[in-house]
Formats: structure tokens, C-alpha cells, sequence
């Protein structure tokens, strides 16, 4: 065997040991709409309606052979900025609470 083949065999036994451990970068991989809906904790009906909305945000899917495909990055950064809103929206919603309460304490005197 040449040199290069056996630093090519190394390599790849490496990398094998990095998947096989768990030391390996995920690899980014697609799911069906089933495995969406059971990572996202709904129906597949669910997703279907998040498809329909085009303001969900939700990302859209490959299709191949008649079946619908999601990378799971895609749907990971879908995550976070759902994450996001989510944070955002509440700091909002106690930000006018707050403000609600200060209006009435101002307004009621004892």
C-alpha cells in the first residue's frame, strides 16, 4: 500500500471513532413529517397547518419522491428564533402589565 492510502485509511478510521464516541460533529440530516411532529410535541396535522400559514415562519420542506423532507438545521434555527419571539414577547407583555399597575396606583387614592 502507497502512503496516501494508508493516511486516507487513518483519516477515515478516525472519523469513524468520532461518530462511534459521540466527539463528532452532528451531521445534519432530514426528517419526515412524523419525526417533525414528534420532535415539535404535535400532530402531523399541526405541521400541516404551520405549512399552511405563511406567517408561521415555520421552514419549508424538500420534497421528494411525494414525501415531504425538513433538515433538522432548518428546523433548529426555527427553534431559536421562536425561542426568541417567545422571550420577547413576554418582556413586552410584563413591560405593559407594569406600566397598567403604575396607572392605577396613580389613579386610586387611599
Amino acid at each position: 500500500m502507497s502512503d496516501k492510502t494508508i493516511t486516507n485509511l487513518v483519516k477515515r478510521i478516525a472519523a469513524l471513532e468520532e461518530v462511534v464516541h459521540g466527539t463528532a460533529e452532528r451531521l445534519d440530516r432530514r426528517l419526515n413529517i412524523g419525526q417533525v411532529a414528534e420532535r415539535e410535541g404535535v400532530t402531523t396535522r399541526t405541521i400541516a397547518r404551520r405549512l399552511a400559514n405563511p406567517d408561521s415562519g415555520f421552514p419549508k420542506p424538500e420534497r421528494i419522491n411525494q414525501r415531504y423532507y425538513w433538515w433538522l438545521t432548518a428546523l433548529e434555527q426555527y427553534d431559536a428564533a421562536a425561542r426568541h419571539f417567545a422571550v420577547n414577547f413576554a418582556d413586552l407583555k410584563r413591560r405593559r402589565e407594569d406600566i397598567a399597575r403604575a396607572r392605577t396606583a396613580r389613579t386610586i387614592r387611599p
